[in-house]
Parts: C-alpha cells; sequence; structure tokens
C-alpha cells in the first residue's frame, strides 16, 4: 500500500520543493546589497558589490611602506602580504631562506597546555 503511494509523494514533495526555493529566492532579491551595506556598516563595501573583481584596490603606499620599514631593521627579514580576495601580493625579501622557527610554538604551546591547564604531572618542564 504505501509502495504505491511513494511516487505521488515524491512527486508532491519535488513540486513544493521547486515552488517554495522559487518564493525564497524571489523575495531575497528585494533585499538588495544596498539594504545588506546599511546593516553591516563595518563590513567592506567591495562584498557587497556584484562583480568583486571591478573594484581596483591600490597597494603601492603600503608596499612602499613595507619596503621602508624592512629597510630600517637592523637584522635581515622577510615580509609576505597576500590579499586573499584579489590575490594581490606584497613581498619584500620574501625568498629570504629563514629557519623554521614558527613549527616550535604550537609544541611549546601544547606542552604549556598539558602541563598547567590539564594535569601538571603530565609534562616535565623547567619552572621559571
Amino acid at each position: 500500500m504505501f509502495m504505491r503511494k511513494l511516487p505521488a509523494l515524491i512527486a508532491i514533495s519535488l513540486i513544493a520543493n521547486i515552488v517554495l526555493g522559487f518564493a525564497l529566492m524571489r523575495g531575497g532579491a528585494e533585499n538588495s546589497a544596498t539594504g545588506d551595506i546599511e546593516n553591516y556598516p563595518f563590513l567592506s563595501k567591495r562584498i557587497f558589490t556584484e562583480s568583486q573583481n571591478d573594484i581596483l584596490i591600490n597597494f603601492t603606499p603600503l608596499r612602499q611602506a613595507v619596503r621602508d620599514y624592512v629597510a630600517k631593521q637592523n637584522t635581515e627579514i622577510g615580509v609576505y602580504f597576500e590579499y586573499l580576495p584579489s590575490g594581490t601580493s606584497i613581498g619584500v625579501n620574501d625568498q629570504l631562506e629563514v629557519k623554521i622557527a614558527s613549527q616550535l610554538k604550537v609544541i611549546s604551546s601544547f606542552a604549556a597546555w598539558l602541563r598547567y591547564i590539564v594535569n601538571p604531572s603530565l609534562v616535565i618542564l623547567p619552572t621559571v
């Protein structure tokens, strides 16, 4: 008995989903980007544009400021910055070979977490 009604239930569900989907899409179009900009003033205006690739962002002053900052340093450093939405990047000594010390942060943070938060007897670290 249920197997006879199954195709009809699937057809009714499919039609209801299509009608509901069109109704929701049409209703959402009335609340355009201008309304969203007013509701979210702290978000970038770029995300509310239709074609985000049409907006040009000038990174030349930032690039020069980073170059000046790196030139003033007593040690040799490298800086790399990439603006993810557009892929624009700034690199000053970005090909400089450095020792990978940042991976030690994860290990030492985990050890400190074990020592001081979870259970002080799990990890033996020198006390300061």
